[in-house]
């Protein structure tokens, strides 16, 4: 005979198997809807939880206490690699699991910390239902994100610049910004957020992150995602789980540079090498070691000829070092530029085709202003009535805030000369002179060692404001396509 409590007894686990079978079919039909989750009672806490969604087997161990305690529900859909998928959920463009989603910062960890998938296949999403009925993933087509790195590959313990735009296509929000680096085998290897970050309807905003690999990184291709969360991690708005891809080479033994000064070769780049970065307060080379160390490149730009022939005529009080004192190829002066100020020269590359596609005769920043007028360049000389150009040259010297630059009309006749002086100027705000960036608008702490903010800075005068940004972002895709080397711009006359 049954007795009442087996009868109760069979009554629960026929319960459970009919919960059970109902999530099964709505996962399968691609329903996230309140019958696709599956709510865990106390008497089913001890026990292991199975479902079935297709060929994926989503298993979820006790004991889940934790989630009893908040009255929670958990639901996990997954989507296969191999077959198009018939779900309608909207992921954000990622069949991966958002790492920032797990746990949700600890709010509901149990749950979520011990699920397993025992599959080759990754969950599309996972959504957390707390009591107040709203789940903390909720994907928002008004979000877009894209993420440049540079450079890339890097070594380990070398500076990586991470900037992300994150594109509001909606009413104004408040969120937070998650970054995250993710090994070649999957796993969250560092991670970075921003809170407070306020959306005006339909604005680009952008992040950045000073990332140092550390010495014992595993050399692979490591992968960027991007993440938008409602403030306290409530609730994903955005999920991009394939944002950029980062090439990390394994740390290279470097050889610590002599106390001695009277050596000054042995800091720097050997002959025929490329010229790379160099911290702040090294050694620099001469402008005479550099001239040797300039590897043979051809002229791409005949229109430079006379100018690139010119060498500068004595030095301005402002950066005595600079004196534009080498002539060469448009290519050869930018090495001996790089060189001389310890700047990777292929960001110079970049910087140059952004600022004037490496025509010293180009003309910017124009204005109706006849006291903003670059010397030898009046309202209306150069074919734009009423308007003037304020920069000139390789770099865009600009005449109103670097004037000295025009001594003997310098910065206009000597394509060595204005990007002499262009490269003194990113050298002193590397070393970290500029300290006046921090008392004006900015979008972030001004400091030493910061090779893309000072590039943005030449532009904007801000540090990390989203006009820098934005110019930061243009110069490292010119670097990242090497635009120097494609046939549009070389036979541009």
């Amino acid at each position: 005979m049954t007795t009442p409590h087996q009868l109760a007894l069979r009554c629960l686990r026929l319960a459970a198997a009919i919960a059970l079978l109902v999530a099964a079919v709505a996962a399968a039909s691609g329903d996230s809807s309140e019958a696709s989750l599956v709510d865990h009672s106390a008497a089913a806490t001890q026990q292991a939880i199975t479902g079935q969604h297709g060929a994926d087997l989503v298993q979820v161990n006790g004991p889940l206490s934790s989630c009893v305690e908040t009255s929670c529900a958990v639901a996990i859909a997954t989507s296969s690699a191999s077959a198009p998928s018939t779900t309608t959920q909207n992921t954000s463009a990622t069949t991966e699991l958002p790492v920032a989603i797990q746990a949700a910062r600890g709010r509901t960890n149990s749950v979520v910390q011990q699920a397993s998938i025992a599959s080759n296949r990754l969950p599309s999403a996972i959504f957390i239902r707390h009591p107040d009925g709203v789940s903390t993933t909720t994907p928002d087509a008004g979000w877009s994100s894209a993420v440049t790195v540079s450079p890339s590959p890097v070594n380990a313990g070398q500076v990586v610049t991470i900037i992300a735009s994150i594109g509001r296509g909606g009413p104004a929000a408040n969120v937070i910004v998650d970054l995250e680096i993710h090994s070649p085998g999957g796993t969250k290897v560092a991670q970075k957020f921003f809170e407070n970050q306020a959306f005006a309807p339909n604005q680009t905003r952008y992040v950045v992150w000073e990332y140092t690999p550390p010495p014992s990184t595993t050399t692979g291709i490591y992968s960027l995602k991007v993440g938008v969360f409602a403030p306290n991690w409530t609730s994903n708005l955005h999920w991009n789980g394939a944002a950029a891809s980062l090439s990390i080479s394994g740390a290279t033994t470097t050889t610590a540079p002599p106390t001695s000064t009277t050596s000054p070769t042995s800091t720097t780049t050997p002959p025929g090498a490329r010229f790379n970065t160099l911290p702040p307060g090294s050694l620099l080379p001469t402008e005479s070691q550099c001239a040797t160390r300039v590897r043979p490149a051809v002229e791409v730009r005949a229109a430079n000829a006379t100018a690139n022939a010119t060498r500068g005529v004595s030095a301005n009080d402002r950066y005595p070092r600079v004196t534009g004192n080498f002539a060469g190829t448009t290519d050869e002066i930018i090495q001996w530029a790089a060189c001389k100020w310890g700047i990777d020269e292929d960001i110079v590359r970049a910087q140059m085709a952004k600022e004037s596609w490496w025509f010293q005769r180009g003309l910017g920043d124009w204005t109706t202003n006849p006291s903003a007028c670059a010397p030898l360049h009046p309202i209306g000389a150069d074919g734009r009535p009423g308007e003037c150009p304020e920069s000139v040259g390789l770099s865009q010297v600009r005449w109103l805030y670097h004037s000295e630059a025009f001594e003997n009309n310098n910065a206009l006749l000597s394509t060595a000369y204005n990007i002499d002086y262009a490269y003194a100027v990113w050298r002193d705000c590397f070393e970290g002179n500029l300290t006046w960036l921090n008392t004006v608008e900015r979008g972030a702490t001004y400091a030493a060692g910061d090779a893309w903010g000072c590039t943005g800075v030449w532009f904007s005068g801000r540090w990390y404001t989203a006009g820098a940004l934005t110019y930061i972002a243009a110069v490292q895709d010119y670097m990242n396509t090497r635009i120097w080397t494609q046939s549009y711009f070389v036979s541009a006359t």
